[in-house]
């Protein structure tokens, strides 16, 4: 099965929010203020909304890479363009996360991936034959 890099993690979406979600969202930020939130004001209210896809090969990738490297921080790169969905709506679409001096997300998951060994692929290679055999044996008609 290939792998498929756009899911692999560290890929994204943000969609700008609708004139409505907008003021749900400040609608529950004034429900909060009233309760006591003194910081939920109206420029609190975000403009975008969406995900980040995360898988464990992305954690592993960016353990990784934190864990070469002898500073507190670090920086993780993104790539973006809008795109549309295929109802029209726009979105930033989040894309090829890199980290400078380390391998790629794809080039990462790769080499975590086992080799095939020797014997399996001889097993393997044996049962086919064994089954063709099998086959030309069963196809004789006497």
């Amino acid at each position: 099965m290939s792998q498929s890099y756009e899911v692999a993690g560290g890929n994204g979406r943000l969609y700008r929010l609708t004139q409505q979600e907008k003021e749900k969202e400040l609608a529950r930020l004034a429900s909060l203020h009233q309760n006591g939130a003194r910081w939920a004001t109206p420029d609190k209210a975000h403009e975008y909304s969406g995900f980040l896809q995360v898988t464990q090969f992305f954690i592993d990738w960016l353990q990784a890479a934190f864990d070469a490297q002898d500073a507190e921080n670090m920086r993780m790169n993104w790539k973006g363009f809008v795109a549309e969905s295929a109802q029209g709506a726009k979105f930033l679409k989040v894309q090829d996360a890199w980290i400078a001096s380390r391998p790629s997300l794809p080039a990462f998951i790769d080499s975590q991936k086992p080799a095939p060994a020797v014997a399996d692929y001889a097993a393997a290679k044996g049962s086919i034959a064994q089954r063709q055999d099998q086959e030309l044996e069963d196809d004789l008609p006497f």
